[in-house]
This record gives C-alpha cells, structure tokens and sequence, in this order.
C-alpha cells in the first residue's frame, strides 16, 4: 500500500510540473533504508525480519512526504484535501480496466520465461551461456519497448483524464508503430 500510495502522490506531482520532489521523496526514502537495514541488522537477531522492516518504514517514509507535499498545495486540480479523502470503487474499477492488461501481459511474459529458461538449461553450459548473451540483447531492446509502452499508458491516462476519448486512438497507434520498428530493428 505504501508503494502504490507513493506511486499515485508522485505520478500527481509529476503532472502538475514538479518532477524534482519525487526524485527527492524517493532519494530519501532510499537513503532511510540503507540507513534502517543497517541499524535493524546489527540489533535484531531475525535478519531477515529487520530488511522487511526497514523497507516497509522507507516505503511509508516516501509516501508520507508524497501526501504531504499534495496537501501544502494551495490551489488547482493537484491540491488533495486529506480531510475529504475516500475511497471510490468507480475510480478503482477504471485503474483496473487501464491496468490490467499490463500486468497480465507483464505475468504471462514472467511465466513464460521460466519455463524457457528451464528447457534452455537442460540443453548445458554452452547453451545456457548463448542464452544469457541474447538475453542481454533482448533486454536493451525490451527497455526501449518497454520505455514505449509506459508513454502510451501516460498519453492514454492523461487523454482520459482530459476528456479527449479521440487521442486515445491515436497514442496507442503511434505507440504501437514505434515498438514495432523498435523491435523489428
């Protein structure tokens, strides 16, 4: 929740011009986790407790500063007032209608490279090193596309969020075309 909290306060910020604080918001939540995983080591006996601790405090040190930061806005569509804040299954629907593709395409890509991986190793060493070497490849490649795609989820977002249904089409399409010349490149 912390993470999703931070993503959402973050992605606001961003629209509204500043990409400067999350930057910030995320070094320091960065910086606290280093700084608690060491502390929470030396004194807890669990380790592995302490780590999931220490992340979990940075996650929420990161989305408080990301609240805090909407909050102090005075004015426009940015300003979150913390008092009127509740939860809307209308609004949660339309994320899960934008973001379910991704995450389902994103887990079939998942499932489907381990079980290549595992058909790969069983071939030996020789083909399990051909195979990392392409992988390098293919993840260069795969970032760009990737890179692609996350600029079609914003264009889409921010055409929904405007009300212009008729760009919706048009990103897509032109996101669509320059992943494929990527990938066929």
């Amino acid at each position: 929740p912390a993470i999703l909290v931070y993503n959402f306060a973050s992605a606001i910020i961003r629209v509204s011009g500043d990409s400067r604080s999350p930057f910030i918001y995320i070094l320091i939540s960065g910086v606290a986790n280093v700084f608690l995983n060491v502390i929470l080591c030396f004194v807890m006996e669990e380790k592995v407790a302490a780590v999931a601790i220490a992340t979990l405090v940075s996650n929420m040190v990161g989305a408080t500063l990301a609240v805090i930061h909407l909050a102090r806005i005075k004015e426009g569509p940015c300003r979150v007032n913390i008092k009127k804040l509740q939860f809307s299954w209308r609004e949660m629907g339309n994320v899960i209608l934008l973001g379910f593709p991704a995450a389902f395409t994103s887990a079939l890509y998942s499932i489907s490279n381990v079980q290549i991986q595992g058909a790969i190793n069983s071939f030996g060493s020789s083909a399990t090193a051909g195979n990392s070497a392409s992988a390098q490849v293919e993840s260069f490649i795969g970032t760009i596309v990737n890179a692609i795609a996350t600029s079609a989820m914003v264009f889409v977002g921010q055409s929904v969020g405007a009300d212009k249904r008729d760009r919706v089409k048009q990103s897509i399409g032109w996101c669509l075309v320059m992943a494929v010349a990527v990938a066929l490149v």
